[in-house]
């Protein structure tokens, strides 16, 4: 009898090196029958993020060194297009078949129930100022008479907000989770495969969906607010292969600031790394920004390049965590398990933190404690993933 653990990674290996525009299972792959089907979605716009005053004008990459609290990096852009030519598996077969491994490659330097309120106070203060910042910008008059009532109506609902129970805290992804996702998404459509690369980035990168989602899911792009196949850059000093993501209009960036994710080559099937270079290889047929093109993009059933947006993300992920009985798991599920797991393998705060970008004591919101048994599962399946990888 096959293993699943193995017919699964036997599939991403064939999903990394067939035509990035088909659908088709490799050779000797079907989909699961059990598995949700998560077709592709054209939704109204997604949130507006910071924006290109000037348009969508090329923005051309040159090499650069780039500085981060790990330290000083040499890199340099990846070329889309010759990416289709090199070896697109990390070379996973010197590192070993432990899943200590993909702690050492990960650590490389240093080897309740849910509120009965509807809105919370916090929330009304900020609907309210949005009113009245409304008011300003259309030259309306506020009414400033209603301001010491409503004072006092939000200060009663903030001690009500004290004695209800909090809001359930998100739960975590995890590496079985991830493993589904393969199951069902690594060898679907071209919608699917994005989605799956996606989310393998976002989890081992620690990154909010809206960083690596797009305002529109066609059309031109605003190099200030979304992340291109220029925005990839090469690590030439550790020689680990590590990859970094230039992210722009981040939740916690001042205007025009940029923020790095740094990903590790991992020796398994849900490798950040490779899952990146998928994207390279699929985009190396577009060109719309000088030769760039969203990082996270797919062929539509209209023959044009669409990008994905978070609500396009968001819904379909949704579908996969209610049929597959993931209570309380969201898209920000996966910043939240690239943490906890990431924590729980040794790695030191100081890194988890630069990782995922957090500069006060935050991170701490995150990270969840994982019981002995299942740190032992998720340990055990990395084993079996890596063993899989290199057979």
């Amino acid at each position: 009898m096959t293993n699943p653990i193995q017919a699964i990674s036997n599939a991403v290996k064939g999903a990394s090196s067939q035509d990035p525009n088909t659908s088709a299972p490799p050779t000797g792959q079907t989909p699961s029958q059990s598995s949700p089907t998560i077709p592709p979605e054209n939704p109204p716009h997604g949130p507006k993020r910071p924006a290109n005053p000037s348009g969508t004008t090329s923005s051309s990459k040159t090499n650069t060194t780039q500085k981060s609290a790990e330290g000083h990096k040499q890199t340099q852009p990846i070329p889309a297009q010759s990416i289709a030519k090199q070896g697109l598996q990390p070379k996973g077969k010197s590192l070993g078949t432990q899943a200590t491994k993909t702690a050492a490659a990960l650590g490389v330097e240093n080897a309740g129930s849910a509120s009965s309120q509807d809105v919370a106070a916090n929330t009304l203060r900020k609907y309210l100022a949005g009113i009245q910042m409304w008011h300003t910008y259309h030259n309306a008059i506020f009414p400033e008479q209603t301001k010491l009532k409503v004072s006092v109506m939000l200060k009663s609902s903030a001690y009500v907000d004290v004695e209800v129970p909090k809001k359930p805290r998100k739960k975590a992804v995890t590496i079985d989770i991830l493993v589904k996702l393969a199951e069902i998404l690594a060898t679907g459509d071209p919608f699917q495969r994005a989605l799956f690369d996606l989310s393998v980035v976002a989890f081992w990168g620690m990154a909010r969906l809206v960083e690596l989602t797009y305002n529109d899911n066609c059309g031109p792009l605003r190099p200030q607010a979304s992340l291109l196949t220029s925005d990839i850059r090469q690590d030439l000093e550790g020689g680990d292969g590590s990859i970094t993501l230039v992210i722009r209009g981040a939740k916690t960036a001042s205007p025009g600031e940029e923020q790095l994710i740094r990903l590790k080559r991992l020796p398994h099937m849900l490798c950040p790394v490779l899952a990146v270079h998928r994207r390279l290889s699929e985009a190396s047929r577009y060109h719309d920004l000088g030769g760039a093109n969203s990082l996270f993009g797919f062929l539509g059933p209209d023959g044009n390049r669409h990008h994905i947006t978070k609500p396009m993300a968001t819904r379909a992920l949704d579908k996969i965590w209610k049929a597959c009985g993931y209570e309380g798991v969201s898209g920000h599920s996966f910043r939240v398990g690239g943490a906890s797991l990431q924590r729980a393998l040794g790695i030191p705060v100081e890194q988890i933190c630069t990782r995922g970008r957090w500069a006060s004591d935050c991170y701490k919101l995150y990270l969840r404690h994982f019981l002995a048994d299942e740190l032992a599962a998720n340990l055990a399946l990395l084993n079996q993933l890596e063993e899989a990888w290199d057979s």
